[in-house]
């Protein structure tokens, strides 16, 4: 009967020390994770699955306590072309300048919304008169969302394919880099 209680206390010894070293483990590979992540700050360039060069930016964030990865990221006197859905993720997240943006924005500018607001619609339907449009507004990126596929049911995707020199897709969004 002693014996069989000091196996079982060994047993519980043993059971013990591996879940305490498991759990330091565990501890540490969530910190070395997080250091070699850290480490990737910076530009980095490759090629993706698909054969096009892929550029991604890594910057550390929120006082290091975070990594924030962009890919094929927009330089910062891009015009992109969105939906004019007044909180956006786009112009939001990137403080990038839109062509169309929420109306009244562009009301408050002195800046006349309807004829803006047709081109757009022209750009997105892929019109005759859209790669001129594009040009016009100086367009170096066209967003391609849930907002914008509500906003504009004509919208000619093969059109922004063809004239867009990369594609970036994450989700639901399609980033088209105009090709000039």
């Amino acid at each position: 009967m002693k014996r069989i209680a000091r196996l079982w206390f060994v047993a519980i010894m043993i059971l013990g020390v591996a879940a305490g070293t498991a759990a330091a483990i565990a501890t540490e590979t969530k910190a070395d994770s997080f250091d070699r992540l850290r480490s990737l700050a910076g530009e980095w360039e490759g090629t993706g699955t698909d054969g096009k060069p892929v550029k991604a930016v890594y910057s550390i964030t929120a006082a290091g306590s975070a990594v924030m990865e962009q890919l094929n990221p927009t330089d910062e006197h891009s015009m992109i072309l969105t939906a004019q859905q007044y909180i956006h993720p786009v112009p939001f997240l990137t403080g990038r300048t839109i062509v169309l943006g929420f109306h009244n924005w562009l009301g408050q500018h002195g800046i006349p919304f309807e004829k803006r607001a047709a081109d757009v619609i022209e750009i997105y339907s892929g019109s005759a008169r859209a790669p001129a449009l594009i040009a016009e507004y100086g367009i170096t990126d066209i967003v391609v969302g849930p907002a914008e596929r509500r906003e504009f049911p004509g919208l000619n995707e093969e059109f922004l394919a063809s004239v867009s020199q990369a594609q970036t897709r994450y989700g639901d969004y399609t980033m088209y880099r105009v090709r000039h």
